[in-house]
């Protein structure tokens, strides 16, 4: 089969990826003029996993049948439904759960108001707990998730955990390199697609904080289960967006959220292995943001449990990648 380096895509296909609309989990957002020089990176990711399977796998057919076959890869790509004639689904060995207490202090300026207060909350350098999933309890061993509460005057986050699926693939994938003198743009690698379906389920004591779902999945290549919860910590402002939150309940707050997160597994390079031999084993973690001792709404209490289904999907084809 002919890959898609040091190839251009058919006019046809152009004209097909210029679509102003970005669709996540069946959810259509169009995207405004002022947002035009600032692409998604997941859409334009998107294009040129299209365009690599256009080449590995219709290659022979004619212009109009390349167009639609493009058409259809990029679709089932922003929507996390992949066709299996095109797609490998990796297969699940293990999830691991990870979870640590931050350690969390008062913030040097001194609160003003009546209590709870807000604190300092850091992950850096504590210790690391893993266990498999299904020894979770609820108890010593928690579930993904997080919780916090006051201690003292002031709102702790008390652990934060998260959940690390392990796959493997009979498709080795591995890491492009340069030719001398290849002007060819990167990426051009095999697809990688990863497809969350979270469910996150809060319960507080009066309030929610859309922050809280901020759904967080990143993939790496390591030989096992990488078990970093951390950064499941940071997140960045335009990861915001609205969700219909319920109004504040002073009587108990519980809410339950579902979504779909879409991300391409290669999307962080320091992941990529670069041996010759390929890999064939990943790991995806998920979770959502805790508080950091900032984000609780007021709330003296806050629980919140994610679950999801995790699926992996590797792009066919014999070329590259």
């Amino acid at each position: 089969m002919a890959t898609c380096l040091n190839h251009k895509p058919p006019i046809a296909l152009g004209k097909l990826v210029d679509a102003a609309l970005s669709v996540r989990g069946g959810t259509i957002l169009a995207q405004k003029r002022s947002d035009a020089r600032k692409p998604d990176p997941f859409l334009s990711w998107a294009s040129q996993a299209a365009e690599w399977m256009t080449y590995e796998l219709a290659v022979d057919k004619s212009i109009h049948d390349r167009s639609e076959f493009y058409a259809n890869r990029r679709q089932e790509i922003l929507t996390g439904t992949p066709n299996a004639a095109f797609w490998q689904e990796a297969t699940p060995t293990e999830t691991l759960v990870c979870t640590f207490s931050p350690t969390c202090v008062k913030p040097i300026t001194d609160p003003s108001g009546s209590p709870p207060y807000p604190s300092v909350c850091d992950s850096k350098d504590v210790p690391i707990t893993s266990y498999r999933l299904s020894e979770a309890n609820g108890t010593d061993k928690p579930m993904p998730g997080w919780h916090g509460e006051m201690v003292g005057n002031y709102f702790h986050d008390i652990h934060v955990t998260t959940a690390h699926y392990g796959f493997h693939t009979d498709i080795p994938v591995n890491r492009i390199k340069r030719i001398a003198g290849d002007k060819t743009p990167i990426p051009t690698q095999r697809p990688i697609l990863v497809v969350a379906d979270i469910t996150t389920h809060v319960i507080a004591n009066q309030s929610g904080v859309i922050t809280w779902f901020i759904p967080i999945v990143s993939a790496g290549w390591p030989s096992t289960i990488a078990c970093d919860p951390t950064g499941v910590c940071w997140w960045r402002r335009q990861q915001i967006y609205r969700i219909p939150l319920p109004p504040r309940n002073l009587y108990g707050w519980d809410f339950t959220y579902q979504q779909r997160k879409i991300i391409n597994a290669r999307q962080n390079p320091i992941h990529n292995n670069s041996s010759a031999a390929g890999f064939n084993t990943l790991g995806v973690m998920v979770g959502t943001p805790p508080s950091r001792g900032r984000f609780f709404g007021r709330n003296t209490f806050v629980t919140v449990t994610n679950s999801a289904n995790v699926r992996v999907f590797v792009a066919r084809g014999a070329g590259h990648g």
